[in-house]
C-alpha cells in the first residue's frame, strides 16, 4: 500500500487529534510541571534575615561564597513560617567556572546539599547555580530549615544564602515541551489503531523513502554536529597527578602517529625502572614503583620488551585517526589528533543507518507483509538491544573498536542477507544452488573479517555465514569430494549468461570471495607477529591495568553469578532523579567490575523473544535466514561466556551479544505483530510466516470470534509499545545515573541539572 495515499484521514479528524495533543501537552506543561507555580502562590516571601545563621564549619569569602573549613559544621539555618513548602539557594551572581582546582582548594557552581526540617532529613541532592531552576527545592513545612553543605574540606561554593517561604516563579520550558511532542508522534505512530499498521513496507514506494532519507539525514547531522563540536574543542586527553599512574586517553592518537612513522610499538616514554622490574604486570609491584616516583606509567596501555603499545584493534586507526593527522598537517604543523569522540560518533553514525537497512532486508527476506508500524518498532529493537545509546554516550576511545564493529558487522550482514534472490545483479549458480551475487559476498566477507581489526570477538559473526550460505557450501563441497567441475552461470539482472562455465571459474569464485577475507586478516596478523611474536595475540595479556593480565582469569566460581549478572541484573528504582541507581553485584571471587544499571535483558526485555525463534524456523520460505537468526542467540551465548571467562562485567561488553540477541528476537516480534487487527490478518500471516508457525500462534489470535481475534492483536501491538518504551526510558535514563563511568553528574553538570529540575519539585 502507497504511503501518501494511505496516510491521508480526514482533515477533521488530524485537526482534532492534533488540538487535542496541543492542549494536553499544555495542561500537563501547565498545570503539573507548574504545580510549584500554584502551591506556593500565597507564599509570603518573607526571609527571617538576608544573611543565614550559619555553622562553624562554614567561612564567607569576600565575594559571598562559602568555604566549607569542617565539613561536620557545614550548614545554613533559616525559618520557615508555614506558607510554602520550597526554598531556594541563592548564588552570587557571577559565573565562577565548572569546579576548578587551586591546590586543594576547589570553587564550585554545582555542589551537593542535605535539607533537615525540624531535625528530620527531608532530601540529599546536588544542585547547580548554573541552572537556576535547580536551586529551588522541595522540603515540606516546617519551621526549623537547616542546609548543610555536603563538601570536601577546602570546597569554596557559589551559595550566599538559604530563602524559605519561597515563590517559585511559572516556568514554561520549551525543550520540556518538545520532549512531550516527541513522546505524542511516538504513541500516534505505535498506537494499536495507528495507520502505519495498515501500510505495508516497501521499499520502492517513493514516499516511503524519503521517510527514510529523513531518518538517514537527521542521523548525519546529529553525527556531524558532535564531530565538529570534539574537533574544535576536545583538548588533549592525558592527565597525570604526583605517585599516581598516567591516564593518556588518546590511545589511537599515539598509534595513528606510530604507523605514519612506520613503528609497531608507541613513541611514549618509558621508565629504566619499569624496563628492568621483575614482573611490571604485577599491581604491586608497579605501586612500588610510583611511591618511589617512579613515571610516567600509563594505564590500561600494553607493555612488552620495553615499549608501550596498544591493545585496540588497529583497523579504526587506519581508517580514521591516520587520515586525519595527515590531513590536519596541511593547516596545522605536525597535524592534529583526532579526538576518540570524533571517530565513535563516525562510527555510530553509520551502525544506525545500516542497523536500519539490515532490519528492511530481513523483514523483506522473512515477513513481507511487514507493517510500517511495525517495522519502525523492530528498528528500534535492534538499536536498543545493541547497547548502541552507551556507545553514543561514553564517546572515549574504549569505545572506538565496539562502535567500529558494530558497524561492520551490521554492513556485512546487510550484503550477506541482499546476495540472494532473482533480481542481484552478478549471479552466480554453484551447481542446484540457488543463485548469488558474488560481490555481495565479497563485500560482506570484508566486512565481517574487519572485526578481527577492531574488537575481535565479532569475528564470530562469520560463522553466521554457513546457514546463509549452506546450499552453496554444500554444492561446493560435493563438487570437489565428487572431482566433478562446479559448472558457475554468470548472469545480469534478467540472468542472460555472460561467460561459459569452466571449471576453474569455481576457483576463480571462491578467490573472489575469499580474497576479501584474507585481504583483511593477513595483515592483521602480521601486525600482530610483528609486536608479539604470535598472529592472534592483540597484546591484552600484557596490559597494565587492575590485575596481572598475564595470568588473571575469572575465578570459575564467578563465572555463573557473572552470566546471571549480565542477563537479569534487576533494576533498583530510587524516589529521586533519574528513579534508577547502579545495582551492587557481589561476587565469591574478586573479578573485573564496571557499575551497572541492569541485565541486557531487564534493560530490554523484549530480547527474551530470542528464545521462541529456534521454535518458529520450521518454514518453506525463507527458511535459511530464519536459522541464520537463530544462530544468532547461540553465537549471543557464546560471546557471554567469552566475555564472562576472559573480561569479567562491563557495561560496554553487553555490545558484544546484545545486538544478536536483538537479531534473534527479530523473527518471533514480527510474528506477534500481524499487519492487520481484522479477520484477514490470517491470510497475512500464513503468506508470511508458513502455516507452522500459524499453528503455533493460532491458540492466541484465532479467527473466531471477529472481535476477539482484533482485542488480542491490538493487545499484542500494545504490549510491545508499552515494553519498548520502557527500554527508551531505561536508556535515557541511564545516562543521568551517578557514580556510572563518565557520569553526567560530574562531566556535564548544567545538562544533568537541567534535566532533574523536570522533576525535583514534583
Amino acid at each position: 500500500m502507497n504511503l501518501r495515499t494511505s496516510l491521508q484521514p480526514k482533515t477533521g479528524t488530524t485537526l482534532r487529534r492534533c488540538l487535542c495533543w496541543v492542549a494536553l501537552i499544555a495542561l500537563v506543561e501547565c498545570a503539573i510541571f507548574n504545580l510549584p507555580f500554584w502551591e506556593s502562590f500565597s507564599a509570603s516571601t518573607d526571609s527571617a534575615s538576608y544573611l543565614n545563621a550559619m555553622g562553624s564549619g562554614l567561612q564567607r569569602q569576600s565575594d559571598g561564597s562559602l568555604k566549607v573549613t569542617d565539613p561536620s559544621n557545614a550548614y545554613l539555618d533559616t525559618v520557615s513560617d508555614g506558607t510554602s513548602p520550597f526554598l531556594r539557594l541563592d548564588g552570587i551572581g557571577k559565573d565562577m567556572g565548572q569546579a576548578t582546582r587551586d591546590g586543594k582548594t576547589k570553587t564550585m557552581n554545582s555542589f551537593h546539599v542535605r535539607v533537615e526540617i525540624n531535625g528530620k532529613l527531608v532530601s540529599t541532592t546536588s544542585v547547580s547555580t548554573d541552572v537556576p531552576a535547580s536551586l529551588y527545592l522541595r522540603v515540606g513545612r516546617g519551621s526549623a530549615v537547616r542546609v548543610w553543605i555536603m563538601e570536601e574540606q577546602g570546597s569554596i561554593v557559589n551559595c550566599t544564602a538559604v530563602r524559605a517561604n519561597i515563590h517559585v516563579p511559572f516556568r514554561f520550558d520549551w525543550w520540556r515541551v518538545a520532549f512531550m511532542a516527541a513522546l505524542a508522534a511516538l504513541f500516534e505512530a505505535w498506537r494499536p489503531g495507528s495507520k502505519l499498521w495498515r501500510v505495508t513496507l516497501d521499499t520502492k514506494d517513493g514516499a516511503q523513502r524519503k521517510v527514510f532519507a529523513g531518518y538517514a539525514l537527521i542521523v548525519v547531522a546529529m553525527a556531524s554536529y558532535t564531530i565538529i563540536k570534539a574537533v574544535l574543542h576536545t583538548p588533549p586527553l592525558r592527565f597525570h597527578d604526583p605517585g599516581n599512574y598516567t591516564y593518556d586517553f588518546d590511545q589511537y592518537g599515539h598509534l595513528a602517529d606510530s604507523l605514519i612513522h612506520g613503528r609497531t610499538w608507541l613513541d611514549l616514554p618509558v621508565p629504566d625502572a619499569l624496563k628492568k622490574a621483575a614482573n611490571p604486570y604485577d599491581p604491586s609491584i608497579r605501586e612500588a614503583l610510583l611511591d618511589r616516583g617512579v613515571t610516567p606509567i600509563y594505564w590500561d596501555y600494553a607493555f612488552f620488551k620495553g615499549h608501550w603499545y596498544t591493545y585496540f584493534g588497529v583497523l579504526p586507526a587506519l581508517l580514521l585517526f591516520v587520515p586525519y593527522r595527515l590531513v590536519s598537517r596541511l593547516v596545522v604543523p605536525g597535524g592534529r589528533m583526532l579526538p576518540s569522540a570524533a571517530a565513535v560518533a563516525f562510527f555510530m553514525c553509520l551502525f544506525l543507518i545500516f542497523a536500519a537497512l539490515l532490519v528492511i532486508r530481513i523483514i523483506e527476506s522473512i515477513a513481507p507483509k511487514t507493517s510500517l508500524a511495525a517495522a519502525s518498532m523492530a528498528v528500534t529493537l535492534l538499536v536498543l538491544g545493541s547497547n548502541a545509546a552507551y556507545l553514543i554516550f561514553r564517546m572515549n576511545f574504549y569505545s572506538v573498536p565496539f562502535a567500529a564493529s558494530l558497524m561492520f558487522s551490521v554492513i556485512g550482514l546487510w550484503f550477506w542477507f541482499g546476495a540472494g534472490g532473482k533480481t542481484v545483479r552478478h549471479a552466480v549458480t554453484i551447481g542446484s544452488s540457488p543463485a548469488v551475487s558474488w560481490p555481495h559476498l565479497a563485500a560482506g566477507c570484508a566486512c565481517v573479517a574487519a572485526n578481527l581489526g577492531c574488537r575481535p570477538p565479532f569475528a564470530l559473526t562469520a560463522l553466521l555465514g554457513i546457514p546463509l550460505f549452506w546450499p552453496q557450501l554444500k554444492a561446493l563441497a560435493e563438487g570437489f569430494t565428487s572431482g566433478v567441475s562446479t559448472r558457475l552461470h554468470c548472469s545480469g539482472i534478467h540472468h542472460q549468461p555472460t561467460h561459459s562455465g569452466h571449471a576453474h571459474d569455481a576457483i576463480v569464485v571462491v578467490a573472489a570471495v575469499l580474497a576479501p577475507t584474507f585481504a583483511m586478516v593477513l595483515p592483521i596478523c602480521t601486525y600482530n607477529f610483528s609486536r608479539f611474536g604470535s598472529p592472534i595475540n592483540f597484546g591484552d595479556h600484557y596490559q597494565l591495568t587492575v590485575a596481572d593480565m598475564t595470568s588473571m582469569r575469572n575465578p570459575v566460581g564467578n563465572w555463573l553469578p557473572t552470566l546471571g549478572y549480565y542477563l537479569f541484573l534487576p533494576l533498583r528504582f530510587t524516589a529521586q532523579f533519574p528513579f534508577i541507581a547502579l545495582n551492587p553485584m557481589p561476587l565469591g571471587h574478586w573479578s573485573y567490575t564496571e557499575p551497572m544499571i541492569g541485565g541486557i535483558i531487564t534493560l530490554c526485555p523484549l530480547l527474551l523473544t530470542a528464545l521462541a525463534t529456534p521454535l518458529i524456523c520450521k518454514r518453506t520460505g525463507q527458511r535459511r535466514c530464519c536459522i541464520a537468526l537463530s544462530c544468532c542467540l547461540f553465537l549471543a551465548f557464546a560471546q557471554l561466556l567469552i566475555d564472562t571467562v576472559r573480561g569479567g562485567l562491563a557495561w560496554r561488553y553487553m555490545t558484544d551479544s546484545g545486538w544478536l540477541f536483538a537479531l534473534a528476537a527479530l523473527p518471533t516480534m514480527l510474528a506477534a505483530l500481524p499487519s492487520s487487527p481484522d479477520i484477514r490478518m490470517t491470510d497475512d500471516l500464513q503468506m508470511s510466516y508458513g502455516t507452522g508457525l500459524w499453528n503455533r500462534v493460532q491458540h492466541w489470535v484465532r479467527p473466531t470470534p471477529h472481535h476477539t481475534a482484533a482485542v488480542r492483536v491490538k493487545a499484542l501491538r500494545l504490549l510491545i509499545a508499552l515494553l519498548l518504551v520502557f527500554s527508551m526510558a531505561m536508556t535515557l535514563l541511564s545516562m543521568f545515573v551517578p557514580g556510572r563511568d563518565d557520569a553526567l553528574q560530574r562531566n556535564d553538570q548544567v545538562l544533568y541539572h537541567a534535566m532533574q529540575s523536570w522533576f525535583s519539585l514534583l
